[in-house]
């Protein structure tokens, strides 16, 4: 699991991981569902994450977080994790938000947990953003 961009403004955390890891997290906490419905698309999903492959989308995502590999879900997720929502990959740059995303690159930060995020210091780079850095 991997914290890969944050939200200063709402004090959130755009988190990644594997199918895996998303249903071991689904058992103790309860997910929204935003930009993406994982429960209704799950079949859909996973196929196409299996699909992806090295496209143009998945080297557009990777290069855009500075991550290695592309993951197969992500997340929203409040800091103090009273909002947990599955979004698409490129939710956090997305046209959507028409040049004014709220979201800001972090260094990568590998969780074991989600209760780690309580804790976790939105840096970039040693720029500190909102009230925890």
């Amino acid at each position: 699991m991997q914290v890969i961009c944050c939200d200063p403004s709402d004090d959130m955390f755009f988190v990644s991981v594997s199918f895996a890891e998303f249903d071991q997290l689904k058992e103790k906490y309860k997910f929204k569902n935003g930009t993406l419905n994982y429960e209704h698309d799950r079949e859909h999903v996973e196929r196409h994450s299996k699909e992806i492959g090295e496209n143009s989308y998945s080297e557009m995502i990777k290069e855009t977080y500075g991550i290695p590999h592309m993951p197969d879900l992500c997340f929203a997720a409040k800091r103090d994790l009273s909002e947990l929502v599955i979004h698409l990959h490129h939710y956090p740059f997305h046209q959507l938000w028409n040049g004014y995303s709220p979201w800001r690159k972090i260094d990568l930060k590998e969780i074991a947990s989600l209760e780690e995020l309580q804790n976790l210091n939105m840096i970039y780079k040693g720029k500190g953003y909102g009230k925890n850095s």
